[in-house]
């Protein structure tokens, strides 16, 4: 019986491995080149976001929200969070939790490679759970983003239900 099951289950997960290479999603298993880098985003989102969660949210947005940097050393690296004020902003108006987003871009399962043509060579990251991507960006981007993020999410709070990509949170590793 239980061997049964668990061959069965074996199975199950081999056939959908097969369909994520179908659709250009790899899982990044400890033999994959972005592993250790997939393991520190991990775990500097996760106290990232445990460090904005702990903040008191501010009814009005101000000028240092949108210039807020916060920098979090960690074994081997350091993480730089944007404007967390301004996104934890946003992530709350489109109601969605800290905790849930947090569990999602921590989560002990492995994230996931999705391979596209993207002009610009980014690397895009599918959380386990299948909630949310992560882009790579190079640091003219960041910097776009970052004097538009205003307008951004002006346009966010006019229009609730733009098919724009939400941007829920910009960090550099």
């Amino acid at each position: 019986g239980e061997s049964r099951a668990s061959t069965r289950r074996r199975r199950l997960f081999w056939k959908l491995r097969q369909r994520w290479k179908l659709l250009g999603l790899f899982e990044i298993d400890k033999e994959h080149e972005f592993y250790s880098l997939t393991c520190d985003l991990k775990e500097g989102l996760r106290d990232a976001i445990q460090e904005v969660t702990q903040s008191d949210i501010q009814p009005q947005l101000t000028d240092e929200d949108y210039s807020a940097k916060l920098t979090q050393g960690h074994k081997g690296y350091v993480m730089r969070t944007y404007a967390s004020p301004v996104f934890q902003h946003f992530r709350q108006s489109l109601g969605m939790s800290e905790e849930g987003y947090q569990r999602s871009l921590s989560a002990c399962g492995l994230y996931l490679q999705f391979i596209s043509n993207s002009k610009s060579k980014a690397d895009f990251f599918l959380t386990n759970d299948k909630r949310f991507f992560l882009k790579t960006q190079s640091k003219r981007e960041v910097h776009f983003l970052l004097q538009i993020l205003p307008k951004y999410i002006q346009h966010f709070q006019a229009y609730p239900h733009s098919l724009l990509v939400k941007i829920l949170g910009e960090h550099t590793v």
